[in-house]
This record gives C-alpha cells, sequence and structure tokens, in this order.
C-alpha cells in the first residue's frame, strides 16, 4: 500500500517526510473556488474540509492501485472572514497590519481517501484549529517583512516557520496545523490504516 499526497505545498511535503513516510506526489487540479462556493461561508471547518476531501477524490480516482491518498487545505481565519493570499505588496501589508497585536485562527483540514482494495475502509475527513497572537507592530515592520518577499504567496500574507516567526507572539493549539499539516492527527490516521511514522527506519 503506498502514500499519495495531493498537494504541491513544499512545507506540506517537508513535513510528511520529517516523520519518515515516504509517498508521491500527485497535484489534484480541483476549482477550490467552485467547492468553496458549495460552503457556508462563515463556516471555515467546513470549508477546509471540503477542500482537502475534493483534492484527495480527484487524485483518488487517477490511481489503480491500493494507496491512501491525503488532501490537505488550510484557512487563515480572522475576524469572520479568510485571508487569501496577497495580490500585491500593498494587500501584504494591509493584511499584516489588520492582524498586528490580535488573535487570528488558522484552519487546517486533512482527507485520507483509499483507492483499491483499501477502499473496504472509510475515507477520513478532519480538522484542526490553532489559535495564533501576533504582537503589535506598526507599518515600518510590515513594509519590512513585505520587502522579504515571503509573504507573498502565503494565505494570511505570512510563513510562521520563517521570518514571519518573528512577529507571532504565541501559539495555543498545534503548531502544524499553522504549517499546513497537523502531524499528530495524520500520523494518527494513517496509523489506523497501518500505516505508522518511522516504519522501516530503524
Amino acid at each position: 500500500m503506498r502514500l499519495v499526497l495531493a498537494s504541491a505545498s513544499p512545507r506540506r511535503r517537508e513535513l510528511l517526510a520529517a516523520v519518515g513516510y515516504k509517498y508521491d506526489v500527485i497535484t489534484s487540479h480541483v476549482d477550490e473556488d467552485e467547492v468553496a462556493a458549495g460552503c457556508d461561508p462563515g463556516n471555515p471547518a467546513e470549508i477546509v474540509t471540503a477542500l482537502a476531501e475534493a483534492k484527495a477524490r480527484a487524485v483518488a480516482r487517477t490511481i489503480d492501485d491500493n494507496a491512501l491518498v491525503i488532501g490537505a487545505d488550510t484557512i487563515v481565519w480572522h475576524e469572520g472572514a479568510a485571508l487569501n493570499k496577497p495580490v500585491d505588496a500593498e494587500d501584504a501589508q494591509r493584511m499584516l497590519l489588520s492582524l498586528a497585536g490580535k488573535t487570528h485562527q488558522v484552519y487546517t483540514g486533512i482527507a485520507v481517501v483509499p483507492t483499491g482494495a483499501c477502499v473496504l475502509r472509510p475515507s477520513i475527513v478532519e480538522y484542526e484549529a490553532t489559535e495564533v497572537e501576533f504582537g503589535p507592530f506598526g507599518p515600518a515592520r510590515a513594509r519590512a517583512y513585505v520587502a522579504t518577499g515571503e509573504p507573498m504567496d502565503k494565505a494570511g500574507a505570512y510563513g510562521i516557520q520563517e521570518y514571519g516567526a518573528a512577529l507571532v507572539r504565541q501559539v495555543r493549539g498545534d503548531y502544524f496545523t499553522v504549517v499546513g499539516l497537523p502531524l499528530y492527527r495524520i500520523c494518527r490516521i494513517l496509523t489506523d490504516f497501518g500505516l505508522p511514522p518511522w516504519d522501516g527506519i530503524a
């Protein structure tokens, strides 16, 4: 039974590899806007789980052998709305200043969809939510961070595992949820399917 990650995210790939998993990558081509449009716009948990499942199922339909397909999706949620990737530097600075000195939530949905003979087991769709508190800062610091280029491809305009860590005062919950893959939860699910972390390493 092989493991397939339905994501092009380098951060998710690094996390899965960090706990000893060997896997293939097959990127899904799901219309995320279409999937999200069918969800309650005020329910981030519903949005991330629907997207994670849609990505995993799209890839699972292309696989004939026995596999477990992992789909994932992450949303930065602040004051009742999702903060997506910034469209330009000005948008990134605006997002960062809206988060300064406040607490926001990061939701990551995960789906594990079996294929082949493994379909005798039901798919698993879950999510984690983590609170992230930013320290206070002003326009000059926001501009300096935007100038690093890091915020431009990140939801919420920051990366917690890189330069953006300097903005974070406190994390309440699973840190890896913020990076993009809640490791404890995904390891527990895969272990239940017979694929524990570190398997074959020792």
